[in-house]
Order: structure tokens, then C-alpha cells, then sequence
């Protein structure tokens, strides 16, 4: 054995024992789980989440109907832009009717 074998021996023993060292932590860690989180209140968790959807996808709905351009929709949304855009023209000003109280100062 010589000398660049030895030293990638001693190297390699020192990556291990860090992967050791890492290993048995991660394995601490797991088993303290449970002693910190109860299931109950995991439970109440994932139940307060399906209800927050439900919700959330009730007022999709309603959104949906009262506005059937579905802003969701990215092409909708700027053809309505365009739609007011051309409404709003700038070089288009808008005529007022004559009033029929009108006067003329002299």
C-alpha cells in the first residue's frame, strides 16, 4: 500500500463518518416527530384546508357567473381591455347636446 492510497483511505473514512454523523441526527430528528406534533391537530388542519377549498371554489363559481369573461382567462381579460381602450378613444371627444335653457350673451 502506499502513501496516495493511504490518504485516500484516511479520506474517504472521514466522509463516511460524516455521513454517519448525519445519518444518525436525521434519525433523532424523525423519532422526536411524533412526540412533537399530536394528530388531531393535523387532523384539524387538513379539515380546516378542504373546507378553505370548498369555499375558495364556491366563490370560483359565483365569480364566474356573475362575470362571464372570466378574468381568469388572460386572453379575455385583454380583449375587454381593448374593448374599453377603444371606448375611451382620446382623439374622439364627445359632442354634448344643445340645452334648450341655452342663453346668448350679447
Amino acid at each position: 500500500m502506499n502513501v496516495e492510497q493511504m490518504l485516500a483511505d484516511i479520506e474517504l473514512a472521514c466522509k463516511q463518518k460524516v455521513v454517519f454523523g448525519n445519518l444518525k441526527n436525521g434519525n433523532v430528528a424523525l423519532k422526536s416527530i411524533p412526540s412533537e406534533i399530536n394528530i388531531d391537530d393535523v387532523q384539524k388542519l387538513m379539515d380546516g384546508t378542504t373546507e378553505a377549498k370548498a369555499y375558495q371554489d364556491l366563490v370560483d363559481r359565483a365569480t364566474n357567473r356573475r362575470y362571464p369573461g372570466n378574468f381568469g382567462d388572460q386572453n379575455g381579460a385583454f380583449l375587454e381591455y381593448q374593448d374599453s381602450e377603444h371606448a375611451l378613444d382620446p382623439g374622439r371627444t364627445p359632442t354634448m347636446p344643445a340645452s334648450p335653457w341655452q342663453q346668448t350673451i350679447c
